[in-house]
């Protein structure tokens, strides 16, 4: 949860804490529809705040990939991704959205570098590279 929520629901249970003072029963829901917290109550809303953000319809389990792809695809930790999407392995969350894992060869191969920096050619920049192999072209 992030902080922002954390303190959202301190929040929402210091008020439900002094309704209580004052005979207001409520339940230990944050959300509590009733009869209302129905799949077809919450799609109708759902598509609503779609329509009035001028959003176009993804479907509702949509979100919860774009959830994970997007912590992703920002170098969010796969096992955390896992957990918060209720993975019971990391190899699930992998395999789903695998591709969405930013690659960062280059990054661990430049801490290897770090460790040796007289390592010949370690990690060249494509101008670096077209230089050595330009030069290697005119020795022959």
């Amino acid at each position: 949860m992030s902080n922002q929520l954390v303190g959202a629901l301190q929040t929402f249970l210091s008020v439900q804490d002094a309704l209580e003072q004052w005979g207001w029963k409520e339940t230990d829901l944050v959300f509590d529809y009733g009869r209302l917290n129905r799949e077809g109550f919450i799609q109708r809303q759902y598509k609503r705040i779609l329509k009035k953000a001028k959003l176009r319809y993804v479907k509702f389990h949509g979100l919860r990939h774009a959830f994970c792809a997007h912590l992703l695809s920002k170098c969010i930790s796969p096992y955390y991704v896992s957990q918060q999407a209720g993975h019971s392995s990391i190899n699930i969350t992998c395999d789903i959205y695998g591709s969405w894992i930013r690659g960062e060869d280059s990054r661990h191969v430049n801490a290897l570098y770090s460790i040796h920096p007289s390592a010949p050619y370690a990690h060249l920049s494509i101008a670096e590279e077209s230089q050595i192999i330009e030069n290697i072209g005119k020795r022959n």
